[in-house]
């Protein structure tokens, strides 16, 4: 899961009250409700699933910015990321569409008012300077969604090898020590091994690095061992001193 907010920005013709109109108006016919907190204005709905897609719209003059996630604002999930969903997918498209819907209603506003050929020409070519930087700005928001995922994915196989070794140290400081104490009451394991503890903490570090790629499962494996391998070691730390552990 992706903590944060996709944003995608657009420019619109006309005037800044018209286009802050049009927003309101697109975004209340696709069922989202405006509420107001600590002056800022939200516009929030629940989806047939039940999940909350909210939209923040941010204008100044002619550039609006559109911050679009799910869920609650305080952990607000981004549309991006390696994990994909349908609410993800439904909202990305969501927005788009009213984005789309705002510029084409601005854009019809702005050809009416127009009285003249050189203010029909300056406009269109407006238009089309705006509908380029619109649909830069969505392949944008995807080719960053398509690259996270990539980037996830290789850093998940450059951290394959480290997070096995970590695997096989973690195990080998798990058991040999409990082994020395079965044997001779851990001065084995005193003497020869005496810096297991330092081994293990090393082996945490793979293991939460790999819990932000693709090889979560074998980050929670390695995490999982090194704490069972700390606990085997201070067995034998207090076996060696003398100190008896009821486990």
């Amino acid at each position: 899961m992706s903590i944060g907010k996709t944003q995608i920005s657009f420019r619109a013709l006309g005037k800044p009250n018209l286009i802050a109109q049009f927003t309101h108006e697109t975004l209340c016919k696709y069922g989202y409700e405006r509420y107001v907190e600590n002056n800022m204005i939200y516009y929030s709905r629940l989806n047939v699933t039940s999940a909350r897609y909210n939209i923040e719209v941010f204008m100044q003059g002619n550039d609006v910015t559109v911050f679009a996630y799910l869920g609650d604002k305080s952990k607000p999930v981004e549309l991006k990321g390696f994990k994909q969903s349908a609410d993800k997918e439904a909202l990305k498209n969501e927005v788009n569409a009213v984005i789309r819907e705002v510029n084409e209603l601005c854009n019809q506003k702005a050809w009416e008012s127009a009285t003249t050929d050189s203010e029909k020409q300056m406009i269109q070519n407006q238009m089309m300077q705006n509908n380029a930087m619109m649909q830069t700005n969505m392949q944008i928001g995807s080719s960053q969604s398509m690259s996270n995922t990539a980037s996830s994915q290789t850093t998940g196989k450059k951290m394959t090898v480290p997070l096995v070794a970590a695997i096989i140290l973690a195990v080998m400081m798990t058991i040999v020590p409990l082994i020395n104490i079965s044997f001779d009451n851990g001065k084995t394991y005193y003497k020869v091994l005496r810096y297991g503890l330092l081994f293990l903490v090393a082996s945490f570090y793979p293991g939460i690095k790999g819990l932000k790629t693709s090889q979560k499962v074998l980050a929670i494996v390695v995490l999982v061992l090194a704490t069972l391998g700390v606990i085997a070691n201070i067995i034998a730390w207090c076996a060696n001193w003398g100190i008896n552990i009821q486990v």
